[in-house]
This record gives C-alpha cells, sequence and structure tokens, in this order.
C-alpha cells in the first residue's frame, strides 16, 4: 500500500512540474551582457512516458527533462516494473545537452545523464522462528547514467538510448545494463 501511494504521490509531483514558468537568465547577467548558455528560450521541457528494458526485466515510468542546449539541465523520472516485490525508482538527474542540429521545429541533441536514484524494493528475510519467509520493504540508494539520443518536432520529442543502473552504487557484474525509450510533449 505504501509503495502505490508513493507512487501516486510521485505522478502527481511529475504533472505539476511540467508546467513550471520560465525563468529568463539573461536579466541576471552583470553589466547587460548576454548569458549564452542560460537563455531560457532556450530550453527544452518535456513530460514524456518511458519504457526501461534490461536483461531480465522492464520498467515503465514518467520523465521529466529539462534540456538547456550546449548546456547543464535536469531531469527527473519515476519508474517501476509493477510486480508483486519489484522496484520502484525516483531518479535525479543532472544532464549536459549537444546541440547537433536545430533547423524549423526539428532539432537532435546529444545527452549525456547521470545521478542518484532512490529505489524501494522488497527484501525476502527467512524467519527462523516460524520456518517462513517474510518480505521486508528496504529503501536503497543507487545510481543511474542515461547517454541517449533526442529528436525533437515542434512540441513532440522522441529520446532512447543506453539506460546504466547501479544498485546502492555497485558498478560491474551488479548493474542492470538496458535501453530506455521515450516520447514526450513539451509544455
Amino acid at each position: 500500500m505504501r509503495k502505490a501511494f508513493l507512487t501516486v504521490l510521485m505522478v502527481v509531483a511529475t504533472i505539476f512540474s511540467a508546467n513550471a514558468e520560465k525563468v529568463n537568465f539573461t536579466s541576471f547577467a552583470p553589466n547587460k551582457t548576454t548569458a549564452t548558455n542560460a537563455d531560457a528560450s532556450n530550453m527544452i521541457s518535456s513530460f514524456n512516458l518511458v519504457f526501461y528494458s534490461f536483461d531480465g526485466g522492464e520498467n515503465y515510468g514518467f520523465s521529466d527533462y529539462f534540456l538547456n542546449p550546449n548546456g547543464f539541465g535536469g531531469e527527473f523520472n519515476i519508474r517501476a516494473n509493477f510486480e508483486d516485490h519489484g522496484n520502484y525508482n525516483f531518479d535525479l538527474a543532472l544532464n549536459y545537452t549537444f546541440e547537433l542540429l536545430n533547423k524549423d521545429d526539428l532539432g537532435l541533441y546529444l545527452v549525456l545523464a547521470a545521478g542518484p536514484s532512490l529505489r524501494l524494493q522488497d527484501e525476502a528475510e527467512y524467519n527462523s522462528k516460524n520456518g517462513k519467509i517474510e518480505w521486508n520493504e528496504k529503501v536503497k540508494f543507487d545510481g543511474i547514467i542515461n547517454p541517449r539520443l533526442s529528436v525533437t518536432y515542434k512540441k513532440f520529442m522522441l529520446s532512447g538510448g543506453f539506460f546504466y543502473w547501479a544498485p546502492e552504487f555497485k558498478f560491474g557484474d551488479e548493474a542492470a545494463t538496458g535501453f530506455n525509450i521515450a516520447l514526450g510533449y513539451s509544455f
């Protein structure tokens, strides 16, 4: 029940953040100079439906991307696999976006994102008193890395790439690797 409540709470938070007010950072530049990479008019923000595929499982979720062409931005994801004892993750990442193409209504971007992830997951524990396995909900801190390509056309975004999930920041054999694909709309 607690997982369902937290999932609904995170979805509501995602929806309300999609309509965030754009700030014109150029007004903060000293001596009336132009801040090159901080121009809010170039910022691309989108609300996305995302599919994650890992070896041995899938996750589904929502994400908000805040991409600043040739600059730093941010993003967060809410993802889960909805199995009985599956995972529910809240990823918060910093990204850097390389603008590869920007012509008319079409844009192509290489996005490099990395950051921490908060995971809720059930863990099995053997109860020696009654001889049964009991499931206890645990909170874990993980890491994610997500390099991807994003294509924008007018208000729509299609994004896909490699997704590296390091449970409890354990890299190597314990990490889950796969890909993600997102379809989004810019508000």
